[in-house]
């Protein structure tokens, strides 16, 4: 026979509350895992693509920087090649004068 409280209402067991609880909680376990893994999967996709990112930005700045050492190493030997340039004999006033120079010089050498 069943037990009903003063209202009418079915009574259950301590065992029942338990096991219902128990159900409840092991479900809110359960959501909050999948949850969990769910994000962590998502996080590591961003990851990768960020990771993939800075390389390509990585090797583009790989290729700037090489591009720019060989413009300062150009430069460099443009200045050197002014240095030796013997300034008693020309007279240096401006840009047309330098590029003057500069022809002069590898003419001459």
């Amino acid at each position: 026979m069943e037990k009903t409280n003063a209202t009418g209402r079915l009574m259950k067991s301590w065992p029942t509350y338990i096991a219902e609880g128990s159900t409840i909680i092991t479900g809110i376990l359960l959501a909050l895992s999948v949850d969990a893994a769910w994000q962590y999967r998502n996080d590591r996709i961003e990851e990768r693509q960020i990771l993939e990112d800075l390389r390509s930005k990585f090797y583009q700045d790989v290729v700037e920087i090489d591009e720019d050492r060989q413009i300062c190493t150009e430069k460099l030997a443009q200045i050197e090649l002014l240095g030796s340039v013997r300034t008693d004999s020309l007279k240096i006033a401006g840009p047309a004068d330098i590029r003057e120079a500069l022809i002069f010089t590898l003419l001459n050498t």
